[in-house]
């Protein structure tokens, strides 16, 4: 028969215990029968076997499975613990509470951990307990191997895991547990010290455990006779299970703030409750698990805001909203079921939620609030149920996790910054039910190679695909009214764009640093260009502005860099501050009408440092106004419109030549030789040529009955 232990907690002992030792390591018992409520089970002062490391040497290594087996006594085969000996059990100066027994003062700076462990006998079974522990600094609760509660210590139980530790002194705080059957049972702490002896000088242990009642913890009012809870202690852990009945009145309702800022690990609210108020369990941040029954029809707002440890949770169908800030800043969450009853999702709901990594959105839902997933970083893919009509604000914006979207046909509104900085959104189809894309709706969205933008679409909003780097093309449909500002801001990959006739105004900022940007058509429709518009563009060689166009803005093509001319119709009257500055490579300004007016304040000018040899090309009517062929104007030399051959045509009886610059045909010739001879008389009217556009022109000969061979004379 195996040796029996000594029993040295003389209070509530009757007798023998059936835990043998192992490896000679003796276990202390307490042996209690009938134990009523409120009177202790295992009370302060009693024995605790004790193991306590003075050389700072982590006993895992000599025990590789320590962590797991130390708590265990029947699984633990380490270094030897130290007989029972009565709490308080500590070294050092604990202030209000003396120590009974010394375990010694560990070598300078090696002041780490130790371990305490008892047993108990309990010849009933116990719906809850109340665990008072006495610990300078913090330390790990286990019940029969398993961790049972945290006190100050949010680190994992190793023995070098030690920052988080926090010193409480001489305070004596209580943790919740149970059940607890009757029979044999290992209590078990580890005390970690607050970093070592170069910070905290002592350390102290003691624990008192008795039955305990949710009553004793919470604070309630009745009201037609329905009870609702209103208040829990602040100075508990572990596992509160609420009751469902008071007095004989059933538990309906848990208030506002209830149990707010509490150090529970677990909760369990009972089947008769129907409503949890706003803030309920705000910020209990040890929170690890909370059942809500499926009587529960309302969750108020921010009812477990800021619960970080909690990581799973089950909506149960009854509930039908899910209010505003829910579950924001519970960071530890990975996994939440809505069920299909849900018919609108809040605001700011998941907001912070950064270890949830999927959510299924029922096709209940017809909502999704503004912020409701903002921050969600480790969220791959979501499906939006068809029935959805609104997106709000900022509602996935930073997901930066979010690789796919589906945006069904039903969504009318997809609210501002909604995708916002989702830098994993790779592809993104807007539907044909959207008529404007708000304000930064896909703004740092770095990813984001491919947009389609439906016919339906009357507004591109500002900022709305700022920073889109990856974004290489985009078609604007004819739809399309307005660009707002910055919209295509920093989209460095988008080498070509094509502006529809539908747009009248190209606002400040627009393909701001779009260096990727080859070409540009901007159609006749556009009277205004803003500022800086185009600025930062350096892969621009050549735009041409419409003869709509009455005035170019400060700074519209500041910096770009490769651009090499351009043409600047009659229409412009005005042009703005640095319009050309910075751009290094434009050689060739052509003017098709009188001199613009420069708009410029002091100390600026429209070409800062034009390149040399760069050309300010004008009309032979114009020449004057410019100063003249060879002056200056604004940095550039004035020249006049060279004349270019375009295309030369034979039409039946027609020759047809197009012509570039400003061209006049002084005559025509036609010959069989090989060589121009003289025009002589047979000079023509210049009626025969016609601008066909400014600055192109077109001249057509009837060469009936002539040879083969044609000439035409053009020139000034």
């Amino acid at each position: 028969m195996p040796p029996q232990l000594e029993n040295k907690n003389k209070p509530h002992a009757t007798g023998a215990s059936p835990w043998t030792r192992h490896l000679g390591i003796p276990i202390a018992m307490i042996f209690l029968c009938g134990t009523a409520a409120g009177q202790d089970i295992l009370p302060f002062g009693s024995s605790w076997e004790y193991l306590h490391p003075l050389d700072g040497r982590d006993p895992a290594i000599a025990d590789p499975d320590f962590a797991m087996t130390w708590h265990t006594p029947v699984s633990y085969d380490g270094g030897a613990f130290h007989a029972p000996a009565p709490a308080t059990l500590g070294y050092g100066g604990i202030a209000r509470r003396p120590t009974v027994t010394n375990i010694g003062t560990p070598l300078a700076g090696k002041g780490y951990t130790a371990y305490f462990r008892t047993a108990i006998t309990t010849s009933q079974a116990y719906d809850q307990l109340r665990v008072e522990i006495f610990a300078d600094d913090g330390g790990v609760l286990y019940i029969d191997g398993k961790m049972t509660g945290r006190l100050n210590f949010s680190a994992p139980d190793n023995y070098f895991a030690l920052t988080d530790a926090e010193s409480i002194g001489s305070e004596t705080r209580a943790i919740l547990t149970g059940p607890l059957e009757a029979g044999e049972h290992v209590i078990a702490f580890s005390l970690h010290n607050r970093s070592n002896t170069s910070v905290s000088s002592d350390l102290g242990f003691d624990l008192r455990i008795v039955p305990s009642s949710a009553l004793e913890d919470i604070t309630w009012v009745v009201s037609e006779g329905e009870v609702t809870i209103t208040q829990a202690s602040r100075n508990v852990t572990g596992t509160l299970v609420l009751p469902d009945r008071i007095a004989g009145l059933p538990v309906t309702r848990i208030g506002a703030s209830a149990l707010a800022n509490g150090l529970w690990s677990r909760v369990t609210i009972p089947d008769s409750v129907t409503t949890i108020g706003n803030s309920a369990f705000f910020r209990c941040t040890g929170l690890t698990s909370v059942t809500i029954p499926d009587s529960v029809t309302v969750i108020g707002n921010d009812a477990f805001s800021g619960c970080t440890r909690l990581t799973g949770v089950t909506i149960p169908e009854s509930v039908t909203a899910i209010g505003n800030g829910v579950f924001s800043g519970c960071a530890g969450l990975t996994s939440v079921t809505i069920p299909d009853g849900v018919t609108s999702i809040g605001n700011e709901s998941f907001n912070g939620c950064t270890g949830l990594t999927g959510v299924t959105i029922p096709d209940s839902v017809t909502s999704i609030g503004n912020l409701a997933f903002f921050r969600c970083k480790g969220l791959t893919g979501v499906t939006i149920p068809h029935r959805v009509t609104v997106i709000g604000h900022s509602a996935f914006s930073l997901c930066t996790g979010l690789k796919d979207v589906t945006i069904p046909d039903g969504v009318t509104s997809i609210g501002n910054d909604a995708f916002n900085g989702c830098t994993g959104l790779t592809g993104v189809t807007i539907p044909d039910s959207v008529t404007e894309i708000n304000d930064g709706v896909f703004s740092g969205c770095t990813g984001l190679t491919k947009v389609t933008i439906p016919d339906s679409v009357t507004a591109i909003g500002r900022s709305a695909f700022v920073n889109c780097t990856g974004l290489t093309g985009v078609t604007i449909p004819g739809s399309v009214k307005s660009i707002g500002m910055s919209a295509f801001y920093g989209c460095t990959g988008l080498t070509d764009v094509r502006i529809p006739d539908s747009v009248n105004i190209i606002v400040d900022f627009a393909f701001f640093g779009c260096t990727g940007l080859t070409s540009v058509t901007i159609p006749d429709s556009v009277v205004v260009i803003g500022y800086s518009a185009f600025s930062g563009c350096t892969g621009l060689t050549n735009v041409t502005i419409p003869d709509s166009v009455t005035a170019i803005g400060d700074r519209l093509f500041y910096g770009c860099t490769g651009l090499t001319n351009v043409t600047i119709p009659d229409s412009v009257t005005a042009i703005g501050n640095d319009a050309f500055s910075g751009c290094t490579g434009l050689m060739r300004v052509t003017f098709l009408g009188e001199p613009p007016r420069a708009v410029v304040a002091v100390g600026f000018t429209i070409f800062q440092n034009p390149p040399l040899g760069a050309q300010a090309l004008v009309r032979s009517g114009y020449a004057a106004a410019f100063g003249g062929a060879g002056a200056q104007w604004n940095g550039l030399t004035v020249t006049m419109i060279p004349v270019s051959l375009g295309e030369t045509r034979l039409d039946g009886r027609h020759f047809t030549i197009r012509f570039s610059g400003e061209p006049e045909v002084t005559g025509w010739k036609v010959t069989g030789s090989s060589t121009v001879e003289d025009f002589g008389d047979d000079l023509t009217s210049a009626s025969v040529l016609t601008e066909t556009a400014p600055g192109e022109y077109e001249a057509v000969v009837d060469v009936t009955g002539k040879p083969e061979r044609y000439f035409l004379r053009v020139g000034r």
